[in-house]
């Protein structure tokens, strides 16, 4: 079984202007995704960036919608 790991390709820059901003400046939110992609280069696994756009709204098992 081949491994794979996905996220969201959230631009931070656009939220650290909202409600969010100095929390999300802080808290360096940007390595939220540079870890995991480096820790999956280094184990071997896919990892990919997805569009943020519904990626949270449909369960991909039960096909549930939290529209």
């Amino acid at each position: 079984m081949r491994s794979a790991i996905f996220v969201e390709d959230i631009d931070f820059r656009v939220w650290a202007k909202g409600m969010f901003a100095k929390h999300t400046l802080d808290a360096g939110f940007g390595q939220l995704v540079s870890i995991p992609s480096w820790v999956c280069w280094k184990r071997g696994v896919y990892f990919g960036k997805v569009n943020q756009d519904y990626t949270s709204q449909v369960c991909p098992q039960c096909d549930y919608s939290a529209f």
